[in-house]
């Protein structure tokens, strides 16, 4: 058993026999594929699924704690949509993320997709303890993007072109928001922050009308450097 799947080490198959279409399925596959699988106990007691002498995943207490997907491209939708405890995650290849993806996530603290451009609706949802976020490439961003976060104090999205409706909707601790290349957002951005009118500034006028096209700059209170 891996979390809620059952992989099958002598057909190389896995399966997810009580939850609906879960992305990680066709991620493992992939990541499997010509490789030689083996299970070992790590230094911590922890079982791992290693492909090629190379752990890809990590369970602790029989559920995926880590996930080493560095040869996946694209990810489908739903994936690891129902596991509340992964911790760290390794999509360096990951050009796209399908929807809902770790909606249940309770564990990370922090992620980074350095190649994905898309990012679909759902993203890491009900996580609202994540503080850090490495999105350099991303330009199309679904709705309900961290829609409950409520730590994220800084992001930086340099190529993002479009954000959903209920982009970090419940966040009220953000300080700073760069997104220079931004053109178009769906409705409630930044729904709840306590200071989102003073804040959010396009050089000599707010944004608050949406009028397009125009670049973000949420700024730190008091701070006049940009």
């Amino acid at each position: 058993m891996l979390d809620y799947f059952v992989l099958n080490l002598k057909d190389r198959t896995i399966t997810n026999p009580s939850r609906e279409r879960d992305a990680f399925v066709e991620a493992l596959q992939e990541e499997i594929k010509d490789k030689k699988l083996q299970i070992i106990v790590n230094q911590q007691g922890n079982k791992c699924l290693q492909a090629d002498g190379h752990t890809i995943v990590e369970l602790e207490h029989g559920k995926i704690k880590t996930v080493n997907f560095d040869n996946v491209k694209n990810i489908g939708n739903n994936f690891l949509s129902w596991n509340t405890s992964l911790k760290e995650i390794s999509l360096s290849q990951a050009a796209d993320i399908g929807n809902n993806f770790l909606y249940a996530n309770k564990g990370m603290d922090k992620i980074s997709l350095p190649q994905a451009t898309e990012i679909g609706e759902e993203f890491l949802t009900n996580n609202d303890t994540l503080k850090e976020i490495d999105l350099p490439k991303a330009q199309d961003i679904g709705s309900s993007f961290l829609v409950n976060n409520k730590a994220l104090v800084n992001i930086s999205l340099p190529q993002a072109t479009k954000i959903g409706e209920l982009f970090l909707f419940s966040n009220q601790k953000l300080q700073q928001l760069y997104a220079p290349n931004l053109n178009e957002v769906g409705t409630h951005f930044l729904g709840s922050h306590p200071e989102k009118e003073s804040l959010l500034q396009n050089k000599n006028r707010p944004i608050m009308d949406n009028n397009l096209p125009f670049n973000i700059l949420l700024q730190q209170k008091g701070d006049k450097s940009r």
